[in-house]
């Protein structure tokens, strides 16, 4: 039952992922609120928007599914360093257009 709803919750990979996006996802702790949440979604469907399909695909199965590296390299025909520099790439520029928007890190 333990394993079963572990892999419910993210099987493990939900700290890693966090600390993935760390960098480039805005600090609700830093004293100031983001005074339009719909402003930040719409900024973030238009980053996804803006990514190749497989770059898309990856970002999506790692942050949102929260599949391990392995996995998404395993089911995409990839190496894993390929999958860790696509989702390199696609952090840094999510941070990059956050902080155009005016989203601080």
């Amino acid at each position: 039952l333990e394993q079963n709803t572990a892999k419910k919750r993210g099987a493990g990979q939900y700290e890693l992922i966090l600390d993935e996006l760390s960098e480039c996802i805005p600090d609700s702790d830093n004293g100031e609120d983001i005074a339009d949440m719909t402003a930040l979604r719409d900024t973030l469907n238009r980053f996804l928007h803006s990514l190749p399909p497989e770059s898309r695909s990856v970002f999506i199965r790692r942050y949102w599914h929260t599949q391990p590296i392995t996995v998404i390299a395993e089911s995409c025909g990839m190496s894993e360093s390929k999958v860790k520099s696509m989702l390199m790439r696609a952090r840094n520029n999510l941070k990059k257009i956050l902080n155009e928007e005016g989203y601080t890190v």
